[in-house]
């Protein structure tokens, strides 16, 4: 089988989203999430997160909504927010993400 031919065939079909949890091409990464201690993958997120956050700026990606939701993120993992309040900031940097497919990066065809 052709390597993320699954993925060809979403962009081909014009499609913004790539991937999802039945994704042929992160089989193997998705099994791995599932196997792993929901803790443990916090935890890897926590320790990744800033170092993707100056990688996003460096590609001139900066937006304080993603600040806003990295420190929704940490003041969640202190106990001083709920998910809920969290959640709706990570889910404002995913519409971020979509309109700049929609209006930036998505090549032309």
């Amino acid at each position: 089988m052709e390597k993320f031919l699954d993925v060809r065939e979403k962009y081909k079909r014009k499609n913004l989203i790539l991937f999802n949890q039945n994704s042929l091409s992160i089989k193997a990464l998705n099994d791995s999430f599932n196997k792993t201690n929901h803790k443990v993958l916090i935890l890897w997120a926590f320790k990744n997160i800033d170092r993707i956050y100056q990688e996003l700026k460096n590609n001139h990606f900066d937006d304080e909504r993603i600040k806003e939701a990295i420190l929704l993120c940490k003041r969640w993992k202190e106990g001083l927010v709920k998910m809920k309040e969290a959640k709706a900031s990570i889910l404002k940097v995913h519409a971020i993400a979509k309109c700049r497919i929609v209006n930036d990066v998505r090549p032309k065809r």
